[in-house]
């Protein structure tokens, strides 16, 4: 019963095909039959390969930049020191008492010079960052352009600072940033 090749021998009339709200009919022929199956399925293959082979949007991340420290509490801080890799001697000195102020060490962190390497925020939320302290004298995000004022930016807490050496230099400066280190890590 699979095959309806038998049909041939018993029906030899032609058959009309009745459509509804169709005036007129046309004889049916074997080869009309198999005609809009053909079509359906060449529609169906083409939906079906429009879907398979619609370009899927990569997310594109930027490598780990080059830093200094373990990154191990995803704290990343961004310093400006167009002469050194990273940080000069003093200024790192003078950071890791502010980072031992909150109970954080060089093992928490990644420091990385912005003059070397550009971080965007969408980078640190890839890299699982949970605080971005920037001392590069310029705001981390066109939302917030507040110096000494934390912020969250989707998951990760913000400070912008001044650069290191004018917080060193300025009494007053090294207030808002004690103030606002603590907002951040001793709550």
């Amino acid at each position: 019963m699979s095959d309806l090749n038998f049909l041939k021998s018993f029906l030899t009339e032609d058959l009309y095909i009745i459509k509804e709200n169709q005036k007129e009919t046309a004889p049916y022929t074997q080869a009309e039959e198999k005609a809009p199956q053909k079509e359906y399925q060449e529609k169906e293959s083409t939906e079906e390969s429009s879907i398979i082979n619609e370009p899927v949007e990569e997310i594109k991340t930027k490598p780990f930049p080059p830093h200094k420290g373990s990154f191990n509490k995803k704290i990343f801080i961004a310093v400006q020191d167009n002469d050194n890799e990273f940080i000069n001697d003093s200024e790192l000195e003078f950071l890791l008492k502010i980072l031992g102020a909150v109970k954080l060490s060089l093992d928490d962190v990644a420091i990385i010079n912005a003059a070397k390497s550009k971080i965007e925020l969408t980078d640190l939320m890839v890299w699982s960052a949970t605080h971005y302290l920037s001392f590069t004298a310029e705001p981390i995000s066109q939302h917030n352009s507040q110096f000494y004022t934390p912020f969250q930016e989707d998951t990760v807490q913000c400070l912008s600072c001044d650069k290191l050496k004018e917080i060193a230099a300025d009494k007053g400066k090294k207030q808002q940033l004690w103030t606002a280190l603590q907002q951040l890590f001793l709550k």
